[in-house]
């Protein structure tokens, strides 16, 4: 069986690649910024480096890994699906520390929503590699 049966078209190994040199530059454009090397506005700062950490966690985890089969495909499904699960719970508990008060800085961490997507994309990883080690 091939990958495309199930639907899931996954790009190729090099973008491995491509994908880590967006998170590095993202990291390195922010701390250029952090140590006052840059100057932006904080708000541009943010939003540049939010969605280079976002697209970059998205492409690697739709890059193949180099031994992908049907095996490796199921896993990649079940850890999305863990991860979708775990922003639920992660919306649902910023609702919860929200309605009992918590501090305003944690709420807000648990509502906003790159944080969400974030570590929806850390849970998917740590979930994949764990289910690969298992495999």
């Amino acid at each position: 069986m091939r990958n495309e049966q199930f639907g899931l078209r996954l790009l190729p190994n090099y973008f491995k690649k491509i994908g880590i040199g967006i998170l590095v530059l993202t990291i390195l454009f922010f701390l250029l910024w952090a140590y006052k090397i840059l100057t932006m506005d904080k708000l541009h700062v943010l939003t540049i480096s939010k969605t280079g950490i976002i697209v970059s966690l998205m492409i690697l985890s739709w890059t193949k890994i180099k031994t992908e089969d049907e095996l490796t495909t199921q896993l990649r499904l079940i850890a999305f699906a863990l991860a979708f699960s775990g922003g639920g719970i992660t919306i649902i508990a910023g609702s919860f520390l929200e309605s009992f008060g918590y501090n305003y800085i944690t709420v807000d961490l648990f509502k906003n929503s790159a944080f969400v997507i974030i570590s929806m994309y850390i849970m998917y990883f740590t979930t994949f590699r764990h289910l690969l080690k298992r495999r």
